[in-house]
């Protein structure tokens, strides 16, 4: 087992969002957790092997690119199989907003495991999440926390698209938060607000923004932030490309408030994630 503690924050931290620690284990034939009321929450990611996630008296399998969750304040256990141990990648995390966080991901008693293609695309984002969480460094607390936000906003995401094909199937192409959340997928470039998507499709500003919160959990506006930012970090891999255009590519003309929205919701700065992303991926010499 190789694990990594970052610096410990109390039970009562003031912070949306911290990590605690993480690793990679290889375990025994015996293995078998047992979490009574965790104060933290914790995701797991199975690399190989199989075992079961019980909440109450429900069973679930978790076998490879499954991912499976210990959710804060509630009962679970969860045990290999003996003929097929578990190596799995863990991260555990606290915070005011961490369960509201894995709610919004679609990460319940009744759903602790995910399974579909595009939770086999997280793999690599665990594994770097490892990597920087063991590096010692000095910044390790900012990049791990960064590369979190980065896998949650990501989980929201594919719950929120599972919701819409759910929709999707009973109110075809008019429904309204199909229709707002395509338009802002197209036009994240482009300046939008709510008096702007009101007008265009009909309704009333606080009509729309409630209807689209109860579908997609967020404010259409804080939906769009999250579309530009990670559409930023994208471009921030680019290192010809500095902060001012990045910011002015996903329409904010103020880095300096582009900047602050980027913290806000990765946990750390433009210029330290495309560090951290170099530090990942450094470039070939030719």
């Amino acid at each position: 087992m190789r694990e990594w503690i970052l610096p410990a924050r109390g039970a009562n931290s003031d912070e949306e969002l911290y990590v605690s620690a993480g690793g990679r284990h290889q375990v025994s034939s015996i293995y078998r957790k047992r979490h009574h009321g965790s104060t933290l929450c914790a995701l797991v990611y199975v690399l190989s092997g199989h075992g079961f996630v019980q909440y109450g008296g429900r069973r679930h399998l978790a076998g490879p690119d499954d991912l499976f969750a210990v959710l804060m304040g509630r009962n679970v256990s969860y045990w290999t199989s003996p003929d097929d141990p578990w190596l799995f990648l863990w991260v555990s995390f606290g915070g005011r907003r961490a369960a509201a966080l894995m709610t919004r991901a679609g990460l319940t008693t009744s759903t602790p495991v995910l399974r579909s293609p595009s939770i086999r695309e997280l793999r690599i984002h665990f594994l770097e999440l490892h990597q920087l969480g063991s590096a010692e460094t000095a910044g390790a607390s900012f990049s791990v926390l960064g590369k979190l936000w980065m896998i949650l906003g990501l989980l929201i995401d594919l719950q929120s698209q599972r919701r819409q094909q759910e929709r999707g199937a009973t109110t075809g192409d008019f429904d309204l938060t199909a229709k707002v959340s395509r338009y802002l997928a197209e036009h994240w470039s482009e300046p939008v607000t709510l008096g702007l998507l009101s007008r265009m499709f009909h309704r009333s500003p606080c009509c729309l923004a409630r209807r689209f919160q109860n579908e997609m959990a967020q404010a259409p506006i804080d939906y769009l932030i999250d579309l530009r930012i990670h559409q930023a970090q994208r471009m921030l891999l680019d290192e010809t490309r500095s902060v001012a255009e990045v910011a002015a590519a996903v329409s904010y003309q103020d880095p300096a408030y582009f900047s602050r929205l980027f913290r806000k919701r990765t946990g750390i700065s433009p210029l330290q994630y495309r560090q951290q992303q170099a530090g990942l991926f450094p470039r070939r010499s030719k």
